[in-house]
């Protein structure tokens, strides 16, 4: 049995894969590992790229090569062939530290804890710049009961055991952002967790077409809608830890934030944003409480503060762009 299995969701990622499996291929104990890619349907070089690994890894690397179904059905299908005692996610184009994956897994050799949390860094595209991410303020190598888990929306930094998964929960397809629904759907099934000091995951930030782009999320943002409703109507009342229940609330106060700087100041949006305050209304009112003062006027009063807002932020991200085009002469 391999200790880890780590499941790559490639899509049109020809120019990544390689970065993302020789950041697991150099870890010194890459025969504990199994490395499943699933490919979504891209029709780029990315498979004919991971048949030369399983070439060279027959018994590490496997291959799903499937029709594009969105990232849940990554992680639906890598599921059902798993055989790590544990199991973690990595998109295509990012990677992992490989000196500090090797230490995570000597501690996975070591632990019986249902979730394992790292830390992780930001890759910033633009810049080159790195940041550093300290996931939890937590004793390490302590076994701490799930209900002090105080966060579900880290799944850069989540590991998790395999077996209180696997067969037990299904994420939702044809949809983005479902990074945070598998979080909130392994920890419900979880007991306990240890943290471990690891910047293991490096995640890349402003990719053109990325779905926590600007550019992703106004293209993608009723999906957005679509899994935090999700959450909130099959997960919340499970969730035992009642800091984790506030992070439901922080995405719907954050949702309304992306019609205001996302979404193009339309009838339509507006439309769509009207409704989407008559269900936090209804549903979940305490997110209000973490709304900004201005996004306070926008959802109590929408037909009056939207659509100038909208305009008005937009305006302000043109002059942003205008002055660092100038910063880059």
């Amino acid at each position: 049995m391999k200790l880890l299995t780590i499941s790559i969701a490639a899509y049109k990622a020809e120019e990544y894969i390689v970065k993302a499996l020789e950041s697991i291929i150099g870890s010194k104990y890459i025969d504990k590992i199994q490395v499943v890619v699933v490919n979504d349907g891209s029709k780029d070089g990315t498979v004919n790229i991971v048949k030369k690994y399983i070439d060279r890894y027959p018994t590490i690397v496997d291959l799903i090569d499937k029709e594009n179904g969105g990232y849940g059905s990554t992680i639906n299908a890598s599921l059902q062939i798993a055989k790590g005692r544990y199991y973690k996610l990595l998109d295509a184009d990012d990677w992992f530290n490989t000196s500090e994956l090797d230490k995570l897994v000597e501690a996975l050799e070591s632990t019986n804890a249902d979730i394992v949390v790292s830390d992780y860094c930001r890759y910033y595209e633009r810049n080159g710049l790195t940041e550093n991410i300290k996931t939890l303020k937590v004793e390490y190598d302590h076994i701490y009961d799930v209900k002090e888990l105080n966060t579900f929306t880290i799944n850069p930094a989540l590991t998790v055991k395999t077996q209180i998964i696997q067969g037990q929960i299904k994420i939702t397809e044809k949809c983005l952002y479902t990074d945070v629904e598998f979080c909130a759907k392994a920890i419900i099934k979880a007991n306990n967790f240890v943290y471990f000091p690891y910047c293991v995951y490096c995640y890349r930030i402003g990719r053109e077409g990325q779905s926590v782009s600007s550019e992703g999320r106004m293209k993608h943002i009723a999906e957005h809608e679509y899994i935090i409703k999700e959450l909130y109507e099959t997960a919340f009342d499970k969730i035992q830890n009642e800091e984790s229940k506030n992070s439901i609330y922080r995405l719907f106060s954050e949702h309304i934030k992306y019609y205001a700087f996302y979404a193009k100041p339309n009838k339509d949006n507006l439309n769509r944003f009207i409704s989407f305050c008559k269900y936090l209304k209804n549903n979940a009112p305490e997110a209000v409480n973490y709304l900004n003062k201005w996004s306070k006027k926008c959802y109590k009063h929408p037909k009056i503060y939207y659509l100038p807002t909208c305009i008005f932020i937009r305006c302000g991200h043109k002059v942003k762009k205008l002055f660092r085009k100038k910063d880059l002469k």
